[in-house]
């Protein structure tokens, strides 16, 4: 009994001395003590942008000057406002001369008239005083009506480069005052197109073989004298459609020595140079007046 005793004496003498050391161990905290420290897992993370208030303000870009407007440039007159000019056909024809004849070659004809007509729309074209325009197609009662004026043109060209223009005083008068009409016939183009004036070409051009220009240097050889051989003449008209009134007339004449020199309008090259030195003069008539006042 009394050993029992003891046993519970020690039981309770142990668990007396096992409450006191936790008492020790587990400090209590006192009134104004700080907390303890979070551990970073505790501590809230701090926002990836900040606040709109407290960002720092964007760098304004530099003022620069405002442009000033370029120059207007005159304005070109509209093509609509131009007067329509059409390039009628023309009537040229190219020969050879040999030692023995003078005869006219057909394939050389027909390119010199494409080539010319071709340069008269460049020319004109670029000229920028005109409205280039097409002749249309023609019935053959028109066909024949314009062959007839361009034919009565050839006429009065000739008239005025042979005649009239070196006629001395007897034509002063005629020369001062020039008015010459192929007449009304042609208004029906103008009708039809819009146009208001024709754009005519007439001449031939003869080249030579090489017999014709070796023949020509033994003349020369044994006269002294140098005469042509071929060449090239030509000469263009522009005429009012309504009217029939010659308003511009010009003439080009190139001599051929030896078989060189004057333009070759079987060549696109020669009919371009030939018709840009032709209208060179254009609007003024060299030696006439043909009512503008520009002439002579």
């Amino acid at each position: 009994m009394r050993s029992f005793t003891r046993h519970i004496v020690v039981c309770a003498l142990l668990l007396q001395y096992a409450a006191g050391a936790a008492a020790q161990t587990t400090p209590t905290p006192t009134t104004g003590e700080a907390a303890p420290a979070q551990t970073p897992a505790d501590v809230p993370a701090a926002p990836l942008n900040p606040p709109a208030d407290t960002a720092a303000p964007a760098p304004q870009p530099a003022m620069q000057p405002a442009p000033q407007p370029a120059p207007q440039a005159e304005p070109a007159p509209a093509s609509s406002a131009l007067p329509g000019i059409l390039i009628l056909p023309a009537e040229f024809t190219v020969f050879q001369r040999s030692t023995v004849a003078l005869e006219p070659v057909p394939a050389w004809t027909e390119a010199a008239e494409r080539n010319l007509a071709e340069s008269a729309h460049h020319v004109l074209g670029a000229d920028g005083r005109f409205r280039v325009m097409v002749v249309p197609e023609l019935a053959a009662d028109r066909q024949a009506e314009l062959r007839e004026h361009i034919e009565l043109f050839k006429v009065i060209g000739s008239q005025l480069e042979t005649v009239v223009k070196p006629g001395g005083k007897a034509w002063e008068g005629t020369r001062s005052a020039a008015d010459y009409r192929v007449g009304s016939g042609l208004a029906f183009l103008k009708q039809q197109t819009g146009a208001q004036y024709a754009f005519l070409l007439a001449g031939a051009e003869v080249r030579q073989t090489g017999g014709s220009v070796f023949m020509q240097m033994m003349l020369a050889g044994l006269t002294g004298v140098y005469t042509p051989g071929g060449g090239t003449y030509m000469y263009a008209g522009v005429i009012d459609l309504e009217t029939g009134k010659i308003t511009w007339f010009g003439t080009q004449m190139g001599v051929q020595f030896f078989g060189m020199g004057a333009a070759d309008a079987r060549q696109a090259s020669g009919a371009e140079a030939a018709l840009a030195g032709l209208l060179k003069s254009y609007p003024r008539t060299v030696g006439l007046d043909l009512g503008s006042g520009t002439g002579r």
